[in-house]
């Protein structure tokens, strides 16, 4: 993408973009993990029982995470 192509889009991204987490990235996977989790037995009736991720993933360190397992 060459620098005008970038400016314009980024001026046209902007006002439609807005931060909605202040924290780390390792904490925002954790704190994503509590939300998709958390809703789940409400919205689906399901219940997670297995978690699979990589060795840097930091979702399963997180205490909130941990008590949504069964």
């Amino acid at each position: 993408m060459n620098s005008q192509k970038y400016i314009n889009w980024v001026e046209s991204h902007g006002p439609k973009c807005t931060a909605n987490f202040d924290k780390s990235s390792k904490a925002m996977e954790a704190q994503g993990a509590v939300h998709v989790w958390g809703r789940s037995i409400e919205k689906h009736s399901l219940q997670y029982v297995d978690f699979v991720g990589d060795v840097n993933c930091s979702s399963l360190g997180c205490g909130q995470t941990k008590a949504l397992w069964r």
